[in-house]
């Protein structure tokens, strides 16, 4: 009687496929199931096992859990252009929690005042910043690239001087305000307008 060679279901000669695992069959004649040619003593027993995991169970979680103070991503940089939040807040790990809500939202730019609280929630005020989240290219963002030098338009502008340096601008990672709108937008720091 003529079996799968893939899975060993009992098939008929002029079957084209195997109506359990759906393979195509070349269908010979063997005295048993036993005897098929796969020489894997266990066949018959890992296909009785189809579709069930082998191996030990993982004691880890495989997808971490997110952070429990902070918003999810939102979907997109263009939902936070036409449709921005009115908060939200990330965890770094050297300022503690940073929150952002939003002032302005007008056709030109979007901004939010940005605050920082360390880990006994007290306010770091020396951290508070103002940031621009620029739509399009316009005055206000003309008199900030000037004000700071910069030769590339750049999507989003804050006003902490210690992180606009050259030597932060060359680490984005270092920038927690930037960190933040990356983590939720998808914004690369620096990112061009």
């Amino acid at each position: 009687m003529p079996y799968c060679r893939e899975c060993g279901n009992e098939i008929q000669e002029d079957w084209v496929s195997c109506p359990l695992c759906g393979a195509k069959t070349r269908a010979y004649n063997v005295e048993s199931k036993n005897d098929l040619e796969f020489g894997d003593e266990n066949l018959m027993e890992r296909v009785r096992n189809i579709g069930e995991a082998t191996g030990p169970k993982p004691t880890e979680k495989l997808v971490k859990p997110p952070e429990p103070d902070s918003n999810p991503r939102q979907k997109s940089m263009s939902q936070l252009l036409t449709r921005p939040l009115t908060e939200f807040n990330h965890i770094d790990s050297s300022f503690g929690t940073v929150y952002y809500e939003l002032i302005n939202d007008n056709e030109d730019y979007v901004t939010y005042i940005v605050k920082v609280r360390g880990n006994d929630n007290e306010l770091i005020p020396q951290w508070t910043a103002l940031v621009w989240v620029f739509k399009r290219e316009c005055d206000l963002h003309t008199s900030h690239m000037n004000y700071r030098k910069l030769s590339t338009p750049e999507r989003i502008i804050h006003t902490l001087p210690s992180f606009t340096c050259e030597y932060m601008r060359k680490r984005g990672i270092l920038d927690f305000i930037l960190n933040g709108f990356e983590k939720h937008f998808g914004l690369v720091p620096y990112s061009a307008l």
